[in-house]
């Protein structure tokens, strides 16, 4: 069977060049441009100089289009390294840099005018006026914008209709959702490796599975699903989006092209490509931004401290075993076999007697006081951030 490739029906697909082996499988399906990241200028980078020079020439040779990536958060003692390993950089053999740093995109606006930069704003310009301010500041050089992955549909149309250069969004792949040039896992473990890699969960909600990486440009923590819109690729190209970027990083890249490239060269029910991600995927604020329902849920009034025999709040639940409490009244005592009523987030009101009381070391005590965190019988459909009352 001959698989005909898509024409001008899907936007242009870009991804992130980490080996030569890489090169042919991501031509073949469809890719037109690589993003290279050397360790000393990108996030996730580990292409020593040598390698990240060789790999663009071997890029520009196979008829793919090299991107530099500089995307990282810079104090002024690293813009002065960066600075010094730039002049080592053969800037011409890449088509554009990609850049976030408000400084570094002053600096390349400087020093090297001619360079085409692609201006990421993913972590913000949620309205036009910051966006249009970029788009004056830098003319002509700025020749694509990474647009945020928080603009729904209606949003994101109305802003592709005014941005006179290409834009680029997040087509599959991991969801960013905070990044600090700090290192915040290390002196937790007392580690000094240069990449670490676990996982978190909230203290204050159920959501858990949070992939957390640390290394030499500071902390990362992603989403537990990445991000697919690949289902709307036609949809964003008659919108007017002109790439589809596939973040492939931590996924057996080769194999996954196999199956999935003859999908992306038809551009026929590319739906099917999340079947093969590693991550169950989500479609973020595509459909609708519903970000701000979280401000009602602040000031959630079944949430709020009620002084009269309030003796604290649910912090970790334990299926068919225990709840624990953290006891935040200092006027309130809980004494074993008490009759305890939990009014959770969403109003539901349950009691339970507390026929067994124990301590952090899950020793049976009498009492529990102020400050301490003390484990009750397991009650069902209760959460964290549920209110724990002494019933009278």
């Amino acid at each position: 069977m001959i698989i005909k490739e898509a024409k001008n029906t899907l936007p242009s697909m870009n991804t992130y060049l980490e080996s030569e082996d890489q090169i042919l499988p991501f031509k073949k399906a469809g890719f037109k441009e690589v993003i290279l990241e050397p360790r000393e200028l990108s996030r996730m980078g580990r292409l020593k100089l040598d390698e990240l020079i060789r790999l663009a020439r071997i890029a520009v040779k196979s008829g793919l289009s090299p991107i530099l990536s500089w995307d990282i958060l810079m104090t002024e003692n690293i813009f002065q390294k960066v600075e010094l390993y730039l002049k080592d950089v053969p800037l011409e053999i890449f088509s554009a840099i990609r850049v976030q740093d408000p400084g570094a995109v002053e600096f390349l606006k400087s020093k090297y005018p001619d360079i085409p930069i692609h201006l990421i704003l993913e972590t913000g310009h949620h309205n036009f006026e910051s966006i249009s301010g970029w788009i004056g500041h830098l003319g002509v050089q700025l020749k694509r914008i990474v647009l945020s992955l928080e603009l729904p549909k209606k949003t994101l149309q109305l802003f592709l209709s005014k941005i006179p250069c290409e834009t680029e969004l997040l087509g599959l792949g991991r969801i960013l959702l905070f990044y600090t040039p700090r290192n915040l896992l290390s002196p937790s473990f007392s580690l000094k490796e240069e990449f670490i890699e676990v996982t978190g969960a909230s203290s204050e909600t159920p959501h858990k599975d949070f992939p957390i990486i640390e290394n030499r440009h500071g902390t990362f923590m992603y989403h537990p699903k990445g991000h697919n819109l690949l289902e709307h690729a036609s949809e964003l190209k008659g919108m007017g989006l002109n790439f589809l970027r596939f973040d492939l990083r931590g996924e057996e890249c080769i194999p996954l092209l196999e199956k999935v490239g003859p999908i992306l060269r038809s551009g026929i029910n590319l739906s099917n490509v999340k079947d093969y991600f590693s991550q169950k995927c989500i479609q973020g604020f595509f459909k609708a931004n519903k970000s701000d329902v979280l401000f009602k849920k602040l000031k959630n009034h079944r949430i709020q401290r009620k002084d009269e025999n309030y003796l604290g709040e649910v912090v970790e639940v334990v299926k068919k075993n225990y709840v624990a409490v953290l006891l935040k009244n200092p006027k309130e005592n809980v004494s074993l076999n008490d009759e305890l009523e939990f009014k959770t987030p969403e109003g539901k009101v349950k009691t339970q007697k507390a026929y067994f009381l124990r301590n952090a070391l899950l020793e049976d005590v009498e009492m529990g006081t102020h400050g301490e965190v003390v484990f009750v019988p397991h009650i069902s459909a209760l959460s964290v951030r549920t209110a724990v009352y002494k019933k009278s």
